[in-house]
């Protein structure tokens, strides 16, 4: 596998409050339940749904303070992971602060942070032999790579909060896992259809792909295509 330098670690200072998704009465609403039927299964479900998207879209929704450590990116953006970035305490290059002014959130929902220095590696890069780059084994390492620490606060406040302003897909994919989970907990089928010859109505219910409770369906699926972070 390719040799690289790269480094991230991200340690909490400050967990999110929460970390669902959606909330029971909205789940209850799609149901068409009354207020109070069946409130702590969909507790419980929605705390795996919310739990198994998280998952799926390698990502923290929730806001929280932390302190990210990573190299120098080389270039004058530096992309950390909690989006979208909220506000940024401080900044350090090799453990020596950096005054505020040096740089400025540049896209809040990409994590991408700005510094007109750039985020660099001193003293250059390591030649390695041309076959060997080439080869794609070997990967040119830096000679002194900076390494930076960020300590801000990232994240969307999420459907239990006051404010919540997490996107719509993302709740609703939820829902919908929720939902499917609920509907197939008892084996319950396909949408209820009818087929009309003349005078006569037959009523059917239409086979349904299986929901799996721990599985994403794939309604939710399709809703986190924008959502998904790289590993």
């Amino acid at each position: 596998f390719p040799y690289t330098t790269l480094f991230r670690s991200v340690t909490v200072v400050t967990p999110a409050s929460t970390t669902l998704l959606t909330t029971v009465g909205r789940v209850q609403a799609e149901l068409g339940l009354t207020a109070g039927e069946d409130t702590d299964l969909l507790a419980g479900m929605i705390e795996r749904a919310s739990s198994a998207i998280a998952r799926e879209c390698r990502r923290v929704f929730g806001r929280e303070t932390v302190t990210e450590t990573l190299d120098g990116s080389g270039s004058r953006l530096l992309a950390l992971s909690r989006t979208p970035i909220v506000s940024v305490a401080s900044v350090t290059e090799d453990g020596v602060a950096l005054a505020a002014t040096e740089y400025a959130v540049e896209d809040a929902e990409a994590g991408a942070l700005y510094r007109q220095d750039g985020w660099g590696r001193a003293g250059g890069y390591r030649m390695w032999g041309t076959e060997a780059f080439s080869s794609g084994y070997i990967l040119p390492g830096s000679a002194s790579t900076l390494r930076y620490a960020v300590t801000y606060t990232g994240g969307y406040l999420l459907p239990p909060e006051a404010g919540a302003n997490l996107p719509g897909a993302v709740e609703q994919a939820c829902l919908e896992t929720v939902k499917a989970w609920y509907e197939a907990r008892d084996g319950a089928a396909g949408e209820v259809s009818s087929l009309q010859i003349g005078t006569l109505r037959v009523g059917y219910r239409a086979e349904a792909a299986p929901a799996v409770n721990g599985v994403l369906p794939a309604r939710a699926l399709a809703l986190l295509r924008n959502e998904r972070r790289i590993a």
